[in-house]
């Protein structure tokens, strides 16, 4: 698999689709242009597709703020709501593609943005979402060496977004992959922690109970 895959912006919804076109024609126009959307939306793989190889500024990590200068002609600047005024100031001569989960924090008087691009949430793009959760069974699967398979349709990943999605993904790999031995040791480092009492094996029956029971009704 082609790790680019990973970075790359998925649009296969037509509320992408239309996204991108906006953000295509772009490419000859000096705007900034704010990216507004919920975490694990795509917003970061959409500014990098807007401005690839461009600077990037985090505006919650305070040393990072000291790079907004005019040796910059382009950044991307994530989590811009948290950008103090005098930051923004500096920004005239900067041409940025700046990301934000709350709209509602952001300052418009100032005239910064040309354009504001709204992500939909994952959850009311099916399209994307099921391409997103082929990319990262692909990813899933070389890093966890797993060459088995997994039904990626009872994963239930309509109401998710792409870190819950990355996360099921993962954890049904692991589950398929788990052999006695790992269990046991799971178990006993699971219990090395826990354990304090004279009842904690009664109090404890469930770990084991409940699996069997579930296994035996299905």
């Amino acid at each position: 698999m082609d790790n680019r895959e990973l970075d790359e912006f998925v649009a296969k919804s037509d509320s992408t689709k239309n996204l991108m076109k906006i953000a295509k024609s772009m490419d000859n126009l000096h705007l900034s242009i704010l990216i507004v959307g919920k975490s694990g939306s795509g917003k970061k793989n959409l500014a990098k597709y807007i401005f690839p190889d461009t600077k990037v500024i985090d505006a919650s990590i305070k040393s990072d703020l000291s790079e907004i200068d005019s040796n910059h002609l382009k950044l991307i600047i994530y989590n811009f709501d948290l950008l103090p005024q005098s930051c923004i100031s500096k920004l005239s001569s900067i041409q940025i593609v700046a990301l934000t989960n709350d709209e509602l924090r952001i300052d418009k008087s100032n005239n910064v943005f040309g354009v504001i691009l709204r992500i939909p949430e994952l959850s009311t793009r099916q399209e994307d979402a099921k391409k997103l959760s082929k990319i990262y069974f692909q990813k899933a699967k070389k890093d966890l060496g797993f060459s088995g398979s997994i039904n990626l349709n009872e994963l239930n990943i309509e109401k998710e977004d792409s870190h819950s999605i990355k996360l099921l993904i993962y954890k049904s790999i692991l589950k398929e992959s788990l052999d006695k031995e790992f269990i046991m040791g799971v178990l006993e480092n699971y219990f090395n922690k826990t354990l304090s009492g004279n009842n904690e094996y009664q109090n404890n029956l469930g770990i084991f109970e409940i699996p069997l029971i579930k296994s035996a009704i299905n």
